[in-house]
């Protein structure tokens, strides 16, 4: 729409300044942070935070569910471990993998794909960091209300699928229903996609980073207390 009316303007500012068939200005639309529209630009930076929720959640919800199935929770039990340090014990393997997974598919739109990126490597870690943290305190959750891998597994699919929808990853968050799109604000995805996308492609200034860091953090406190109750309640 607000392309249409800059052609219509200036047309008629063209044929107002040299009313020949010939005008003298003609308008060239450019779009500024993907000026070739290369789709990969602004799926691949969306991977990077799509498959490191995935495989966090993944990850830290088959940890409890697995000791419960061998049969080694028991064994958890006895030990002079405090829940706190349970939590961070099955906190870390997720947490690592989803770094690790990110920085493969980061690595992989660098060199591969060859997407620009214009912002601060350590900007996106430590973000990447944060999110990771809400990502597992949610997959935590999952594995303390479950007692085998395959419901942990099934919970992971079944709150993943929506997480992805709601995060504006196939479409924008703006085009969604008013009670959707403010779903949408619980889902740590959303908030690292703009982030992502931004340190990419547009060197995001770090004001814009924290006006969209605070609800991870929000989301990363929270899923944590509640993961903390959670597991003080299975191994007390």
């Amino acid at each position: 729409m607000i392309e249409g009316y800059a052609g219509n303007i200036t047309s008629q500012f063209a044929q107002d300044l040299h009313p020949t068939p010939r005008q003298p200005i003609a308008l060239t639309v450019r779009d500024w942070f993907d000026p070739t529209l290369e789709s990969q630009w602004f799926i691949l930076p969306g991977l990077v935070a799509v498959l490191s929720m995935i495989m966090a959640l993944l990850v830290s919800a088959l940890s409890l569910a697995r000791e419960r199935e061998l049969g080694t929770f028991e064994q958890l039990l006895v030990t002079p471990l405090r829940p706190g340090e349970v939590l961070v014990g099955k906190a870390l393997p997720g947490i690592i993998v989803g770094l690790i997974d990110a920085n493969l598919a980061a690595t992989a739109a660098l060199l591969w794909f060859r997407v620009p990126f214009l912002g601060s490597m350590i900007v996106l870690q430590t973000v990447l960091l944060l999110y990771l943290l809400a990502g597992v305190g949610i997959g935590l959750v999952i594995s303390s209300i479950t007692h085998t891998q395959q419901q942990a597994m099934l919970g992971v699919f079944v709150l993943a699928s929506p997480m992805v929808m709601l995060s504006g990853y196939a479409a924008p968050v703006e085009n969604m229903p008013p009670i959707v799109e403010l779903l949408s604000r619980v889902d740590p995805i959303r908030w690292m996609l703009v982030i992502a996308r931004g340190v990419f492609l547009q060197d995001m200034p770090m004001a814009v980073v924290l006006q969209n860091a605070w609800p991870l953090t929000a989301i990363a406190v929270t899923a944590f207390v509640v993961a903390g109750a959670a597991v003080r309640r299975a191994v007390g």
